[in-house]
């Protein structure tokens, strides 16, 4: 069913208005000098220079043969928008930063979500990685999904090099550290990606019913590319625990374990979110 577009706007009046939303998200992203000893973090000096020269290498690649489009970009924030502004997991306390540049290139973090428990202790943990391109196959989704698999297929979840979140029992603290947890991909229609900016660049009262339906669309959207996926994922895990010597029978359950999770949170809310469209 085609997706009720809202008024024509152009992508460069939604980038307009879309600039505090995404300030708001370049603020949070993680500098990777702050993760070096001298800044408290757990990298040698040497080790933040190498994966920052790495990261520019690869970013001047990436810009040679011309990638990162706009709508590549804006599409990551409006995923973290939505995550930010409750939409997503409205009954959890939650972070959600951009991943650093180089977990971006390496490990397919385009973003980073945290959340917590009753206690404001982290409980749960996740990336994704967003395309954009001009259809999922030419974004190379299922490319993205094999190398997730390919870590599967070790028992080993995907990581997140520099990651950074918020202490939540202390204010203005944050943990910074190396984790290891789920990975997703999910594609973002780049045609809808500048009247997402346009709806959540308005206060919700201002919102018509058009842009409601847009981003309730958009939210529909996530949950169920997060869902399928992740299922794909349990099932191989699931096959390759069974298949498993002992002594590696522990990894694939711990794995299987994250995604699990991870799929009991989604599964809850999108049922919770059925309920009260109904």
């Amino acid at each position: 069913m085609p997706i009720e577009i809202p008024a024509v706007v152009t992508f460069e009046g939604a980038e307009k208005k879309f600039s505090e939303i995404k300030k708001k998200f370049e603020d949070r992203k993680p500098d990777l000098n702050a993760f070096s000893v001298e800044n408290r973090g757990p990298y040698s000096r040497a080790e933040v220079n190498a994966d920052a020269q790495k990261t520019k290498e690869r970013s001047q690649e990436i810009f040679i043969g011309g990638g990162g489009r706009d709508e590549e970009l804006y599409a990551e924030y409006c995923v973290m928008e939505l995550i930010d502004s409750g939409e997503l997991f409205d009954q959890d306390e939650q972070a959600v930063s951009p991943g650093s540049r180089y977990d971006d290139l390496f490990n397919g973090a385009d973003l980073v979500i945290t959340l917590y428990d009753e206690n404001s202790a982290p409980a749960l943990h996740f990336s994704i990685d967003v395309k954009a391109g001009l259809t999922r196959e030419s974004e190379g989704v299922d490319k993205a999904s094999l190398t997730i698999k390919e870590l599967l297929n070790k028992g080993q979840l995907s990581k997140v090099k520099y990651h950074q979140f918020p202490n939540k029992r202390k204010e203005g603290q944050l943990f910074k550290q190396g984790a290891s947890m789920p990975n997703v991909v999910i594609w973002v229609e780049p045609n809808n990606v500048k009247y997402y900016m346009a709806a959540m660049s308005k206060k919700e009262r201002e919102r018509t019913p058009a842009d409601n339906k847009l981003l309730a669309a958009f939210k529909r959207s996530v949950y169920s590319q997060m869902e399928s996926l992740i299922i794909k994922f349990i099932s191989l895990l699931r096959e390759k625990e069974t298949s498993a010597d002992q002594g590696s029978k522990k990894y694939f359950r711990q794995t299987l374990g994250a995604y699990e999770k991870l799929l009991n949170k989604i599964q809850s809310y999108q049922e919770e979110y059925r309920s009260r469209a109904i």
